[in-house]
């Protein structure tokens, strides 16, 4: 990263707090002050019975999509997917 981005990743570290993020389809931003990690969590939608694996390939296209527009290098992007319904479904009553 450039020192502007840096300085600008810093001056708005607030608005990318993980306490503060959600999981909206555009995608919401998070990382702490040294900028060591970042996560990039997002909501994608599939079909009942669909495919967890295709989901998680269709977030990783989108984060790094959204990196390149910001112009941030990174590493290798892996992605963690949880299916929500199955969470609702767990839910203790």
């Amino acid at each position: 990263m450039t020192e502007s981005q840096r300085s600008w990743l810093k001056a708005n570290q607030a608005e990318h707090d993980i306490f503060v993020s959600s999981f909206p389809e555009e995608g919401s931003l998070t990382y702490e002050p040294p900028l060591d990690f970042f996560s990039i969590r997002r909501e994608v939608r599939f079909d009942e019975g669909g495919d967890e694996a295709a989901a998680g390939a269709s977030a990783l296209a989108s984060a790094a999509g959204f990196l390149k527009v910001l112009r941030i290098s990174h590493t290798p992007l892996r992605a963690a997917v949880m299916d929500m319904t199955a969470m609702a479904q767990r839910r203790p009553e």
